[in-house]
């Protein structure tokens, strides 16, 4: 009996730290302040929010976001209700589908958490995606598109997320093959999709540029891939047996890896996150092949990782730090 209510009482402290860090997510992201390169540009869209159809630049659910934050006169809740989405969703995802919670969320924080500062919209639109894996695995293509749609309503390239559903259960070797042949016929099919749609009209002016932060995470993604499959190798010898579920997971992360060199660093990095995200589930599940002095190897790589990210972007003049809340400014 003992053991069994230490146990008990062991899986509720771990359910408490966890969430507990999910809610600090949440609440750091909500009172800040000028964090994050689009931080401004959204206070100042939602001061000239009047009308739920001012901009067709955004889509529905966050232009329903930006016009009650302009009624209500709080530029601040766009930050406040964007965090709920994307760290709750992100919570829950973790909490229902990861073999090791918290160290999915250490990973999640490490890798994606400062660029979902940034990226809001995206970010949110990312987490919508990962919290639909439940239908992928299910093998429930509408449940899964009808996702897809909810997470497009906030942000369009959430449209190119239906190809996770495709990607997960295809073989490891087409999926190289079709990868080699979109990198061969990519500007072709893009010159010639984008006078016809206005999604692919917007993603070839974005190729059209590039930023410091996507080629440091191009090369940071890269990084992660080549541990995964040098992981696997490990796994191989050890009982020469991989999951499906990892096999899988790694078709998706991959197609993220490669979306950069495909598509540029600026909206390669993007869109390949929509698959990328799934290496927090994915990671976790090839650690709890490992023993533990290599799994807290990892855990300190990951934080490496995070603060040579937060060095970098400070370098390029994306300042994250010092951190500042809504309550330090007068």
């Amino acid at each position: 009996m003992n053991i069994k209510s230490n146990a008990k009482t062991v899986s509720i402290n771990n359910d408490n730290r966890f969430w507990i860090a999910i809610l600090l997510m949440i609440f750091i992201a909500s009172i800040r302040y000028g964090i994050g390169y689009d931080y401004y540009r959204y206070v100042a869209r939602v001061e000239a929010f009047n009308s739920i159809n001012y901009s067709n630049n955004y889509e529905y659910i966050s232009r329903f976001i930006f016009f009650v934050a302009n009624k209500l006169k709080n530029p601040q809740l766009v930050f406040v209700i964007y965090s709920i989405i994307i760290y709750g969703c992100i919570g829950k995802a973790i909490a229902d589908y990861s073999i090791d919670k918290n160290e999915a969320v250490i990973i999640y924080f490490c890798i994606f958490y400062i660029e979902s500062l940034s990226t809001i919209r995206q970010a949110a639109a990312v987490s919508v995606i990962l919290l639909g894996y439940k239908y992928i695995k299910d093998k429930k293509l509408i449940k899964y598109m009808l996702v897809c749609i909810i997470a497009t309503l906030i942000h369009q390239f959430a449209f190119f997320a239906i190809a996770i559903y495709f990607v997960y259960y295809i073989s490891t070797t087409v999926n190289i093959v079709v990868s080699i042949v979109a990198f061969i016929l990519s500007n072709y099919m893009l010159n010639y999709l984008a006078p016809k749609f206005y999604i692919f009209r917007l993603l070839s002016v974005y190729l059209k540029r590039t930023d410091q932060s996507g080629k440091i995470w191009l090369v940071l993604y890269t990084l992660i891939f080549i541990y995964v499959f040098f992981i696997l190798i490990l796994i191989k010898r050890k009982n020469n047996l991989i999951d499906k579920e990892i096999k899988r997971l790694l078709n998706v992360v991959f197609i993220g890896t490669i979306c950069p060199y495909v598509l540029g660093t600026g909206n390669g990095h993007r869109i390949g996150e929509y698959f990328l995200i799934f290496h927090i589930l994915l990671l976790a599940l090839c650690n709890n092949k490992l023993n533990k002095s290599m799994k807290y190897a990892f855990n300190i790589m990951i934080i490496i990782v995070y603060i040579g990210y937060l060095y970098t972007t400070i370098r390029n003049g994306q300042y994250y730090i010092p951190y500042v809340s809504i309550w330090n400014v007068k």
